[in-house]
């Protein structure tokens, strides 16, 4: 293929990819090319257009300073949504973020400024224009088994010795909750790596083509993040084959877990069913006062705190305290340096575990 050729077929796959995109993000139906021909348990979400929340007043702990009125310059308002994004989300407000928020009140003139915010203020940070707004300052960018030696020391350390204990039952259950899941490769990674422990432990069934657990485990895995778009992403389970994309280190051994995503095209690639079974995804603020699941096994809250100031990563760690089983695992990002006696940390050659104490 000539390098035009090439460079033909890469602009293709990313106007596609970004109409994809585009089509999931407004809550409009999956392209039938882009579902699975056996519907995983969560199907219904699959195609069921995402809604406009009803708006609800703030909770107590998302109550906002007053709101300038009739100001004269931007500065104000500003200010006003600096400490809105710090109250409502927990992120630090550097001059990054900042400057993106100055740039964001440039749009409007003041009167339509100060409009915006009052909805702001009266709606909880569940309401699409707060979702929209913070979206707009993180970064989502991830690929399927990203800081992988990270995951491979949780698959040895963690993973293997919890289906060998919960195999013993009669009624083994493993729980484990990506809290930062972008668009979900970080839980399909982990997924993929469950399934390889359980068929070591001969705990797999398989129709030939591929393997599930039996159908005694209950498996539970579950992804959350703040980004409506993210989450129908992940629910989709359909990725960008390129080099460059979701699969740059994408271990060959996993492959067997991909089906193609259009018959005759490799551009896309499917995550197959059944490591998508028991696997499910919801939108989520990290800085609600109650986990979306409890008792889980494992708690994945990677390459997310960065975002967070000192009080922001206290609420986190504190929502992952409460998410754990005693003795559950939780797993921060390779630079995070948590600092909460309630988790015992356990150190591994390049990796650090904290157990709920």
């Amino acid at each position: 293929m000539s390098d035009d050729d090439l460079n033909s077929k890469l602009a293709a796959l990313q106007r596609t990819m970004a109409d994809l995109r585009h089509q999931l993000a407004s809550g409009a139906a999956i392209p039938s090319a882009f579902t699975a021909s056996t519907p995983p348990t969560n199907a219904a979400a699959l195609h069921a257009p995402l809604r406009a929340p009803t708006p609800n007043p703030p909770k107590a702990t998302e109550l906002l300073p007053p709101l300038p009125r009739g100001a004269a310059d931007r500065e104000p308002f500003v200010n006003w949504l600096v400490t809105a994004v710090r109250v409502r989300s927990g992120i630090a407000v550097e001059e990054q973020v900042r400057q993106k928020l100055a740039r964001i009140t440039l749009r409007l003139p003041l009167t339509e400024i100060e409009k915006w915010l009052s909805l702001l203020a009266t709606v909880d940070s569940a309401h699409p224009e707060w979702l929209a707004l913070l979206e707009s300052l993180t970064n989502h960018e991830t690929y399927f088994f990203r800081d992988l030696g990270q995951l491979e020391h949780l698959q040895r350390e963690v993973l293997a010795p919890l289906v060998a204990r919960e195999r013993l039952k009669a009624v083994p259950s493993i729980t484990i909750w990506s809290a930062a899941s972008s668009s979900g490769e970080e839980l399909y990674s982990v997924a993929m790596m469950l399934l390889e422990e359980l068929e070591k432990a001969g705990e797999v069934e398989s129709d030939g083509s591929s393997i599930r657990a039996k159908s005694r485990w209950h498996l539970r895995l579950f992804g959350t993040d703040l980004s409506r778009q993210a989450v129908r992403l992940a629910t989709a389970g359909v990725y960008d084959a390129g080099p460059h994309a979701s699969f740059r280190k994408f271990p060959v051994r996993f492959s067997r877990f991909l089906d193609a995503a259009v018959d005759g095209d490799g551009q896309f690639q499917r995550v197959r069913d059944c490591v998508r079974h028991g696997v499910s995804f919801q939108t989520f603020n990290l800085m609600d006062a109650s986990p979306p699941i409890n008792h889980c096994d494992v708690v994945l809250c990677r390459n997310v705190l960065i975002y967070f100031d000192v009080e922001g990563k206290r609420s986190v760690w504190d929502l992952v305290f409460r998410a754990l089983a005693l003795d559950g695992i939780a797993l921060f990002g390779p630079t995070d340096v948590l600092e909460d006696r309630r988790f015992t940390p356990i150190w591994g050659s390049s990796t650090v575990l904290y157990r709920k104490a």
